[in-house]
């Protein structure tokens, strides 16, 4: 009897849900899902630039289960892009991230996790009890690209002329 799927912890949630071309051929084979932890995945690999041990460790996985759903989400990726299909996302036994606030009249950042059903209010601060507190932006705070990180091998490139096997 296999194991029950662990339930993978997701970093943010995506405001766009459903992706297609732009001008529909009607040669797509249908809709293609990807799945929120499949989407963090790429997020955290791809786009952050992160090593795939941090990243599992961020998701909650081990990282041979982290390869094998980034490998499922760029296959379904580049599927729909070579096909012209359109790319559903959602679903996936994720943990919803954990809803991010910040009040402006003292600038204090807070975090609650989220719950069931999206939030009809935004909680006073915790810290001056500010009636008029703000939702942060999906995502973690501050997360950029890491620069000179795209390498296939994670290693930096070398310089046109500093070639290492010539003397």
């Amino acid at each position: 009897m296999p194991r029950p799927c662990k339930r993978r912890q997701i970093g943010f949630s995506p405001l766009h849900r459903v992706f297609g071309p732009a001008v529909p051929t009607g040669e797509g084979g249908g809709a293609v899902s990807l799945t929120l932890d499949e989407l963090e995945a790429m997020r955290l690999v791809d786009y952050l630039g992160l090593y795939q041990e941090e990243a599992a460790g961020r998701m909650g996985v081990s990282r041979q289960t982290l390869g094998n759903t980034l490998a499922d989400a760029r296959r379904k990726t580049v599927g729909c892009l070579l096909s012209g299909s359109v790319l559903e996302i959602g679903g996936g036994r994720v943990v919803p991230p954990p809803e991010r606030f910040h009040c402006p009249a003292c600038h204090h950042r807070w975090q609650e996790t989220a719950g069931a059903a999206p939030r009809m209010e935004v909680p006073p601060c915790p810290s001056c009890r500010q009636e008029r507190s703000l939702p942060e932006p999906a995502g973690e705070a501050g997360e950029q690209p890491i620069p000179g990180r795209r390498h296939c091998c994670r290693m930096p490139r070398r310089p046109a002329g500093d070639d290492p096997t010539k003397t």
